[in-house]
């Protein structure tokens, strides 16, 4: 299933994504589309929660801050599971 997503992209990536797909003869959907597709595959699910904290998140009906709870309160349960992990 496909869903339709709104980016904000500083200037200087869109200019690569437009340099792309100009030269690739494609269209910047379909460039973009490919490149989070790639991306997606490869991206280790752990690694990516981690790097979240850095990121701010947002919501369609709002929210965030609850949302940024549930994420930092995730984190530490995973922490604390991965500290008795170590303990045994």
């Amino acid at each position: 299933m496909s869903q339709t997503v709104t980016l904000q992209l500083p200037d200087e990536v869109m200019e690569q994504v437009v340099k792309a797909a100009t030269s690739s003869g494609h269209s910047v959907q379909d460039t973009l589309q490919t490149w989070i597709s790639s991306k997606a595959k490869t991206v280790d699910t752990q690694i990516m929660l981690q790097q979240a904290a850095e990121l701010p998140i947002y919501t369609p009906q709002g929210g965030e801050q609850t949302a940024q709870q549930l994420l930092a309160y995730g984190q530490q349960l995973q922490k604390e599971k991965l500290r008795k992990r170590d303990d045994s």
